[in-house]
């Protein structure tokens, strides 16, 4: 599984990397940043609620 977050769509509310710090981190312009490049199997859940509790619905998971 692989996430991404859309910096067109991403507004910087900060739920991502509050949430799930293992996931993502704050990027210099205040919005998230993608720490892992493949989620790992024990995250996967996490990622996918990162994603539902995107309020601009930025971030994408990819389950290929």
């Amino acid at each position: 599984m692989k996430i991404f977050i859309d910096p067109d769509k991403c507004t910087g509310q900060k739920r991502c990397f509050n949430l799930y710090p293992e996931l993502f981190e704050e990027a210099e312009d205040g919005k998230g940043r993608v720490l892992v490049a493949i989620v790992p199997e024990d995250e996967q859940v996490n990622a996918q609620s990162a994603a539902n509790a995107c309020p601009s619905a930025a971030i994408e998971v990819d389950d290929d």
